[in-house]
């Protein structure tokens, strides 16, 4: 069984940072902070799950309030944007095909 932090995720791909890293480099200066994420929010479990399914491992996954992430306690918004931010592009599920 794999047990995971009971947390919204809202993975973004690299190309997508790199791509948001070139324009805030290039364009008008923002004065404050730029959060990004990628397309879709979702509980972490959906995205280890589809993970664990394309790699052919059918463990199953739960979502425990009680497991930290990499170590650190988390709370269930705290990895995901809060208000405006810019939208990656790339799907996880485009990330699994690869």
């Amino acid at each position: 069984m794999v047990k995971v932090p009971d947390i919204d995720f809202q993975p973004i791909a690299a190309s997508d940072v790199a791509a948001a890293l070139v324009e805030a480099a290039l364009g008008q200066p923002k004065n404050g902070t730029v959060d990004l994420a990628g397309p879709h929010r979702a509980p972490f479990e959906t995205f280890i799950r589809a993970y664990l399914d394309a790699k052919g491992d059918g463990s199953p996954v739960t979502a425990d309030a009680a497991v930290d992430y990499f170590g650190a306690p988390v709370a269930k918004g705290s990895l995901v944007p809060g208000g405006e931010y810019i939208k990656g592009r790339v799907t996880v599920a485009e990330w699994l095909k690869v």
